[in-house]
C-alpha cells in the first residue's frame, strides 16, 4: 500500500560546492582559534591539516557538541516516557529522530501537547481515524512548540499485518528542546 504523506514538504539541503564549503570551514575554525589548512580534491573531498594540539582541541569541541545533543535526546526520551509514550529518540545527522510511532502514541503526544481528547480512537484506526490523529498532533504541536510535528502516515497493511504508524520527520535541536520543555510543563499541570 502506498504511503500517504501528511507532512509539509521537508526542506532540501542546500548544495554547496567544495570550495565554498572549505572557505566557510576555514573561516569558522580560524574564528575559533584553530590553525587549520584545508585542501580540496577534484572529487569534492575536503581535507583538514592541523597539528596534534589543534586536533585534540577540535575533537574536544566536537565531543562537547555531540554530548549536548545526546543530553537533549535523553531528556526528550524521559519526557515522552512520563506521558506513557515509549519512544527512544535518536540523533542522526544533527537532527532528532522519533522514527515510526503508533497512532495511539500519536494520540498520546497530541494530548500531552494540549489537543482535546479524540473519543473512540481505535488502536488500529482506519485511514480517516489515523489522519485525524496525525492532524491533531500537527495542530497541537504548532500551538505548544511553534512547529508542526508531521511525517509520513503508513496505514494498516494486510500483507505484513503492521498497524498504522506515523514516520515522524526529524526535529531540529531547538524543536526537540521546545518539545521536551512542553512535555515537562504539561506533566506538571494539574489535570481537569
Amino acid at each position: 500500500m502506498p504511503k500517504r504523506p501528511t507532512a509539509d514538504p521537508q526542506p532540501q539541503p542546500t548544495i554547496v560546492d567544495s570550495g565554498t564549503a572549505a572557505d566557510a570551514l576555514d573561516q569558522e575554525l580560524a574564528a575559533a582559534g584553530f590553525k587549520v589548512r584545508t585542501t580540496r580534491s577534484p572529487d569534492g573531498t575536503i581535507t583538514l591539516s592541523l597539528d596534534r594540539y589543534d586536533a585534540q582541541n577540535l575533537a574536544h569541541v566536537i565531543q562537547q557538541g555531540v554530548e549536548r545533543y545526546y543530553r537533549v535526546a535523553e531528556a526528550l526520551r524521559e519526557a515522552l516516557h512520563e506521558h506513557g509514550i515509549e519512544i527512544d529518540p535518536g540523533v542522526l545527522e544533527g537532527r532528532f529522530v522519533l522514527g515510526k510511532i503508533t497512532i495511539p502514541q500519536v494520540d498520546a503526544l497530541a494530548l500531552a501537547l494540549g489537543a482535546p481528547p479524540q473519543p473512540g480512537l481505535d488502536p488500529c484506526p482506519d485511514a480517516p481515524g489515523a489522519e485525524i490523529a496525525c492532524q491533531r498532533l500537527a495542530d497541537a504541536s504548532v500551538n505548544a512548540i511553534g512547529h508542526r510535528i508531521v511525517g509520513d502516515l503508513h496505514l494498516y497493511c494486510r500483507t505484513c499485518d503492521d498497524d498504522p504508524t506515523l514516520d515522524v520527520l526529524p526535529l531540529t535541536f531547538d524543536t526537540a528542546r521546545r518539545l521536551t520543555k512542553a512535555l515537562k510543563r504539561a506533566r506538571q499541570q494539574p489535570s481537569n
